[in-house]
């Protein structure tokens, strides 16, 4: 198989099997992931169909992951991954994994992820177009991308380098929190997630990161981004094949709501920042009650609370224990991966330095 293009149901990844379709590529196989029966891997399914590519789903298990861990490659991904400044993304490692145990791609295959056409298109939100000041903008900035416990200090230190920054690079407050998260979180992370193939050996290519596809969508104004307006007239237009344009696209599903109607899930959302009703919460689902790409999986079998992934406290820097004990008892399965990714490579470090 020469080329592989990694997608879901999204619009960034069909768009891509619209123009390899359009271009006549016929050596082509399309991948999901995840918990059977999820919406991004049927849609995905009904897309690779309609394009007349070959597909393959790749379950997630806990004793998948787990057989990951026990025979090291997990952590020598993080070896391999980790930068000082970028964290690993685990999203696709096992399913890239399995694809190559299963003989699905060889030394000539391309992955040609979907990454970050949605950002360049989108102005992040119409909220953030009307600041009056930078404070405001840092005010947003940490409000609505710092993920983990900080102590007034830090915030303020943090807020501080925001509004300097601002002010020093005399970048427009209407346009900020795009600069910062293109900066951040898709130079940092998105972009760093394609160290999976590199880790198994294969090439990958970014379509959307090419320098014209980004001068394009800097020409734009940011009315015309704003909720992906122009991204969506243009995909309605003719640059869509008809059979690939009238497949639905994929809507994630809240877990919660899957097994309890949606006024009692909306009662539970005050108390679910208190530490003794987070861990209620998750004894009534358990953790099996995986849904859609299934990463909360990642950790299951490794440790059933934070605190003993990440143990012992005593080894973090003393401006970081008061965090991490508010988290310790928390379940493994009932905290955002990508967070518990960033505190385990940081054990896995402390580790090594005793």
């Amino acid at each position: 198989m020469g080329n592989s293009a990694k997608w879901g149901g999204g619009i960034d990844s069909r768009l891509i099997v619209n123009y390899l379709k359009r271009l006549n590529v016929e050596n082509v196989c399309c991948y999901s992931y995840g918990v059977p029966g999820n919406s991004q891997s049927v849609i995905s399914e009904k897309v690779a169909v309609q394009a007349g590519y070959s597909y393959e789903f790749v379950k997630y298990t806990e004793e998948k992951w787990d057989a990951l861990h026990r025979n090291g490659l997990f952590d020598s991904y993080i070896h391999f991954a980790f930068n000082g400044d970028s964290i690993p993304h685990f999203q696709d490692f096992l399913a890239v994994h399995e694809l190559k145990e299963r003989g699905l791609v060889n030394k000539q295959t391309i992955f040609v992820p979907g990454h970050n056409l949605g950002f360049l298109s989108d102005f992040v939100s119409k909220d953030d177009m009307y600041f009056h000041s930078a404070e405001e903008v840092a005010d947003s900035v940490l409000r609505k991308n710092v993920k983990f416990a900080l102590n007034g200090t830090q915030t303020s230190r943090m807020r501080q380098q925001v509004i300097r920054q601002i002010l020093d690079e005399k970048i427009p407050l209407r346009s900020y929190m795009e600069y910062f998260l293109w900066e951040n979180r898709h130079c940092k992370f998105t972009a760093n997630s394609v160290r999976v193939y590199e880790y198994f050996g294969f090439q990958w290519r970014m379509p959307y990161w090419d320098r014209s596809m980004i001068d394009f969508w800097l020409t734009t104004d940011l009315e015309r981004r704003a909720d992906q307006n122009f991204y969506k007239k243009m995909v309605r237009s003719n640059c869509m094949l008809p059979q690939i344009r009238s497949i639905p696209y994929a809507v994630n599903h809240n877990p919660v709501r899957r097994r309890f109607p949606v006024g009692f899930t909306n009662r539970l959302r005050p108390v679910r920042t208190n530490r003794f009703a987070d861990l209620l919460i998750s004894a009534i689902f358990g953790k099996k009650n995986h849904v859609g790409e299934g990463l909360t999986q990642m950790y299951a079998t490794r440790a059933s609370r934070i605190g003993r992934l990440i143990g012992p406290i005593h080894l973090w820097p003393k401006d970081l224990r008061p965090a991490i004990l508010k988290i310790k008892n928390r379940n493994t399965t009932r905290i955002n991966y990508h967070v518990l990714t960033a505190l385990y490579t940081i054990h896995k470090l402390l580790q090594e330095k005793r």
